[in-house]
């Protein structure tokens, strides 16, 4: 079967450290039902790709070293587990800097899917952050919204569903058995 996904990483696959960057694996948590997500899609024969916003980098917090290192060892878990992502790709722009890779904008989304030739009207973007549905639609992509996120207040919630997601779900792992079971029909 198959389809294919791409995820934010703070916030949807790892505890996210609001005001801080993760710099070193220590810091790195897998949210719960992480690793049971990823061996679903790997099992259901998804391709998964990683794209995440990561300012930390230009803003002289981390190192690009540390970010590889800590993307690295997330990877070395995640196969472990008997999951699998086939590429990773990062924003390390602050968001003054209005580039094009940074979410919202779709552009990380768009280098995977010309590097990999993927169909993304047939493509999912899941992430814990209103920017995270808004660079999947501004790519074209199917979208999916966790409660895992930052989306505290009912305000948030309401920003976040009037970009109307086309799934809601708890946590990755809720998200993976629903988008699998809505690409096996």
């Amino acid at each position: 079967m198959g389809g294919v996904v791409f995820c934010d990483r703070d916030g949807t696959i790892c505890r996210e450290h609001y005001g801080s960057y993760i710099g070193s694996w220590e810091m790195f948590e897998f949210l719960p039902g992480v690793l049971e997500a990823f061996r679903l899609f790997a099992q259901a024969g998804f391709r998964v790709f990683v794209v995440s916003n990561q300012a930390g980098i230009n803003k002289g917090v981390i190192t690009r070293q540390q970010l590889e290192e800590v993307t690295k060892r997330m990877l070395e878990e995640i196969e472990s587990a008997g999951g699998r992502i086939e590429d990773v790709a990062y924003c390390p722009h602050r968001p003054e800097e209005r580039c094009g890779c940074r979410k919202p904008a779709p552009g990380l989304i768009l280098m995977l899917a010309q590097k990999h030739k993927i169909d993304l009207p047939s493509a999912w973007m899941v992430g814990d952050l209103a920017m995270d549905v808004e660079a999947g639609k501004a790519a074209g992509c199917k979208t999916a919204i966790l409660r895992t996120g930052r989306a505290k207040s009912q305000q948030d919630w309401n920003t976040i569903m009037a970009l109307q997601p086309d799934l809601v779900a708890e946590d990755l792992l809720d998200a993976a058995r629903k988008i699998i079971e809505l690409e096996e029909r």
